[in-house]
């Protein structure tokens, strides 16, 4: 039986997916299965995975159900699964040779083997160009009991983390039908009660391509608003921290907004963080959006001369 089962969920990858599955072929720690769901693709992601599990049919297993979005076919490869541990590789993204010799040398280093492991990652585009070399330079990780280090930043990122299966029991699978933050919430709920811990090399390339950068960030704010609100209400927390984490979150997205010139609703967010927290800082910009705009974007230039 395998140690680590690895779930690839994928949907109409066919351009990328032979790369990503060679990726974890390339690993110095074999002692793996590799789960592929095919989430209803309908491009040429079955045949492009052909010859991988024509070539290694006692490694490689194939999976094709109809639609049910990222989180299901993650929750049909974790069911399919018989590894101890279980890792996620998302079709489009690569694992580096070591990432899961490095982790399970971690893990082998812990008394308490129920627990989670990440890693860090760079950024890559289509061309191979490497866009960031690393994200723990601009996100700062975290050992241990991370919940409420968690809530405030999401700092793990789902091509590097590796889960004790036996968590999952407790703690329950992916929700379906989030778009987005189904990830980030499944990375709280384990967070209440198991420790993470992360290896601080580069063990994963994250792809960067259009259809990421499309994002809808109204969308995305909503549901990672969603996900702190729950998480905060499923804790014993106290007012003090409830009300330092939702003014955070707000004026962070406030400033997205503001970054891309959405005044009004950067207002809106600067105005709720307030109401949780007081702060000078968010208190002007919040003033700062009644301004007309040609008077912002002089204060723009104005800045960018500075720095």
């Amino acid at each position: 039986m395998p140690n680590i089962s690895v779930i690839i969920p994928a949907y109409n990858c066919g351009r990328y997916v032979s790369e990503t599955v060679e990726s974890v072929l390339a690993q110095t720690y074999q002692d793996y299965e590799i789960i592929i769901v095919d989430d209803g693709s309908t491009d040429n992601t079955k045949d492009v995975l052909a010859k991988f599990v024509d070539a290694y049919p006692n490694k490689v297993k194939y999976i094709f159900q109809q639609n049910a979005g990222e989180g299901g076919a993650r929750n049909q490869g974790i069911k399919e699964s018989i590894g101890d541990y279980v890792a996620f590789l998302d079709s489009d993204d690569i694992w580096l040779p070591t990432k899961l010799e490095k982790q399970m040398a971690l893990v082998d280093s812990l008394e308490d083997k129920d627990v989670v492991v990440f890693g860090d990652q760079y950024h890559f585009n289509d061309n191979g160009e490497i866009l960031a070399k690393s994200m723990f330079n601009i996100l700062k990780p975290h050992n241990g009991f991370i919940f409420e280090k968690l809530l405030s930043e999401n700092f793990i990122t789902t091509q590097t983390v590796m889960v004790k299966k036996s968590l999952f029991n407790n703690v329950g699978y992916f929700k379906q039908g989030m778009k987005y933050c189904a990830d980030f919430d499944m990375w709280l709920r384990l967070a209440k009660d198991y420790k993470f811990y992360y290896v601080e090399d580069v063990v994963a390339g994250y792809r960067i391509h259009l259809a990421q950068v499309s994002g809808n960030i109204h969308k995305m704010r909503e549901f990672h608003l969603m996900v702190v609100n729950e998480a905060l209400s499923n804790i014993k927390s106290n007012v003090i921290l409830t009300n330092s984490v939702l003014a955070d979150q707000h004026f962070k997205y406030g400033y997205v907004f503001w970054d891309k010139h959405y005044y009004t609703d950067a207002r809106l967010d600067f105005i709720i963080s307030l109401r949780h927290l007081f702060s000078i800082k968010t208190t002007l910009y919040m003033l700062a959006t009644y301004l007309p705009h040609y008077v912002i974007d002089l204060m723009r230039k104005a800045k960018n001369i500075i720095r």
